[in-house]
């Protein structure tokens, strides 16, 4: 007993002193407001496109990497709300599919192709909830890898789970409420953030999970900037 309790205290002052590590540097905020389609049809598997000066002097091409079956692309960066600086694709998930897209990030020196390591990097998962159509409900859910790093949510009251595989995290709406007409950065309830050091590249999946009939129009947004989270008062005092 003695021995697995150091055990915990041992891994407890490592995770701790990875979350400083990562917490030491304030993450810039990446914007990503301006594209253009570099390669492949917009819309499908393969689109590349560059995203101009989303940080001084740097770029980012993201590429559509995957897509399920029952999903389609309708716009690669949804600009009619939400937040105009984030990344924020739009899909279509047919009845019944629980469907995904893959999108694979990569910052590179602005005007090239030369890939360059970020110091650090926040993303934010926001609004990831649902909807309900009767007694069946669409949840939404995001997985953020940038090959590690660490997550923080809102554990005092949230309406996802955290999931972790791998350096992978993903965020999946438990609820199908759909909270909020409008994406907002207080809704704390249904976004999570992911933090880590020396990125080139990271991988980013939308997805919603729908078990009623209908097809649903959906969007997410990925917002490049920390947060501060509501904890249960125990966890943080016993930190």
């Amino acid at each position: 007993m003695k021995r697995f309790f150091t055990h915990c205290v041992m891994l407890l002052i490592m995770l701790i002193a990875a979350s400083e590590k990562v917490a030491s540097q304030q993450p810039p905020l990446y914007k990503f407001t301006s594209y253009t389609l570099d390669s492949g049809t917009a819309n499908t598997t393969g689109a590349v496109y560059r995203f101009a000066n989303v940080y001084s002097g740097i770029d980012a091409f993201i590429k559509v990497t995957g897509m399920s079956s029952g999903i389609t692309l309708r716009d690669i960066d949804r600009t009619a709300d939400g937040y105009l600086e984030a990344f924020q694709p739009e899909y279509r998930v047919s009845g019944n599919t629980n469907g995904y897209i893959d999108f694979k990030i990569t910052f590179v020196n602005n005007g090239t192709n030369t890939i360059v390591s970020q110091p650090i990097v926040a993303a934010t998962g926001l609004d990831i909830d649902g909807s309900t159509n009767g007694s069946s409900i669409l949840t939404e859910y995001n997985r953020i890898d940038m090959g590690g790093g660490v997550h923080e949510y809102n554990s005092y009251n949230s309406q996802i789970i955290i999931s972790q595989t791998g350096t992978a995290y993903t965020g999946a709406n438990t609820t199908g409420i759909l909270f909020g007409a409008l994406v907002d950065t207080t809704a704390k309830e249904v976004m999570f953030t992911v933090t880590s050091n020396n990125v080139s590249s990271m991988t980013y999946r939308v997805g919603a999970n729908n078990q009623t009939s209908g097809s649903s129009n959906r969007y997410a947004s990925l917002y490049f900037q920390q947060f501060t989270y509501q904890h249960f008062p125990v966890a943080i005092s016993s930190l």
